[in-house]
């Protein structure tokens, strides 16, 4: 895997630990599965349950969740009983597990995911967890360039634009397919 805060995530004999960039191993592989440090912690996966640890390769946050993500602003999307919440780097649950699905910060917004299966709809949160723009949308990303892309409509009906962080539609939902802004552009498609 690639590198990030100057370690790369490595497998010896179906063990996960991390290297640095002249190729010594710098924490031992011993987890059954390991992802990239981020914001100085990185998730890893001790038997069944998720927790991180520092770059040291200490446990900081035990591993006690079903399946964690990557810090992005200080908070870290993780899955107790089915649902997704937030913790902050001491492991606190600062927004409660709720919701079915999430994503991590980026630019101040959390993109989550409200009900079941053709129900589910998806919106956004602050830091606080207070829904900022309510869950309308078929698909959603995270917002970058302070846009989002989001869908609306169904399957082979669902169409993509973009919306700004208080929810207006900046551009109308026309593209079949459509990615995020990056550096000024973003690639949709259409037919």
């Amino acid at each position: 895997k690639s590198f990030s805060q100057d370690l790369a995530v490595v497998q010896v004999r179906q063990k996960w630990g991390y290297i640095d960039k002249s190729g010594q191993i710098v924490i031992e592989p011993q987890f059954n599965q390991a992802k990239s440090f981020s914001q100085s912690l990185a998730v890893v996966q001790v038997r069944q349950k998720w927790g991180y640890i520092d770059k040291s390769g200490q446990i900081v946050i035990e591993p006690q969740f079903n399946q964690a993500k990557s810090f992005s602003q200080d908070l870290a999307v993780v899955q107790v009983r089915q649902k997704w919440g937030y913790i902050d780097k001491s492991g606190q649950i600062v927004i409660e597990p709720q919701f079915n699905q999430a994503k991590s910060f980026s630019q101040s917004l959390a993109c989550i995911g409200v009900g079941e299966n053709a129900d589910l709809k998806y919106g956004y949160i602050d830091k606080t967890g207070q829904m900022v723009i309510d869950p309308l949308f078929n698909q959603a990303k995270s917002f970058s360039q302070s846009l989002a892309c989001i869908g609306v409509g169904e399957n082979a009906d669902l169409k993509y634009g973009y919306i700004d962080k208080t929810g207006q539609v900046i551009i109308d939902p026309l593209f079949n397919s459509a990615r995020s802004f990056s550096e000024g552009l973003a690639c949709a498609g259409v037919g």
